[in-house]
């Protein structure tokens, strides 16, 4: 088998090993019994569109459960979301009984980058590394390759309310992970989904 083909199964178990992780703080719940969301409106709140639909996208693939109705937002709006009172007016007037918002923003400071130790090909390197490059291919698993500055735990705010207004649930979730948004989605809507099902909010 070639060398190239050895690097590249090396590199993408390494990827599938790695561990994601999020904890979630649940700042406020409903105190009176609510009946279950049954159709959902899915917002990640980011000015970059496509960075807002690869997170919805991926999010929405770990909510939609047990019958549950779900559409993201960039399906209806694909520009700009409108302000806060036109969306929950819309949202009311499309018959969703439930809206969660996660505001992603934050998630757009998160650096390109590896874990110390492990290079892989010259487009993912920072573009502040100013160390020489050799051409093709390259990946290393060992040695000492300078680290870059550790990025901290990422929270993020998620909100599940009714367009009348009423939350119903609000929370923060902290995330660890790489700094593919679909991976990061994806870690933060199954903890998200794993609470709010459990609590009866949705199904």
């Amino acid at each position: 088998m070639p060398l190239r083909q050895i690097a590249l199964i090396v590199l993408l178990a390494f990827t599938a090993g790695c561990a994601s992780t999020t904890t979630l703080v649940t700042r406020h719940s409903a105190e009176s019994i609510e009946a279950p969301v049954s159709k959902l409106l899915l917002i990640g709140r980011a000015a970059d569109l496509d960075m807002r639909q690869q997170w919805e996208q991926a999010c929405a693939t770990q909510l939609k459960h047990n019958g549950l109705r779900l559409r993201s937002s960039h399906s209806l709006w694909p520009g700009q979301l409108p302000e806060s009172e036109a969306l929950m007016q819309e949202a009311l007037s499309q018959g969703f009984d439930g809206v969660m918002i996660g505001e992603i923003t934050s998630l757009l400071l998160l650096p390109l980058q590896m874990p110390a130790g492990n290079v892989v090909t010259d487009e993912r390197r920072p573009s502040s590394d100013a160390s020489q490059r050799s051409p093709g291919f390259q990946i290393t698993l060992t040695g000492k390759e300078p680290a870059s500055d550790p990025v901290g735990p990422q929270d993020i705010e998620f909100q599940l309310q009714r367009p009348s207004g009423k939350v119903l649930w609000n929370g923060l979730l902290r995330t660890n992970e790489a700094n593919q948004i679909e991976a990061i989605a994806r870690s933060q809507c199954k903890r998200l989904h794993k609470t709010l099902s459990k609590s009866g909010l949705l199904p």
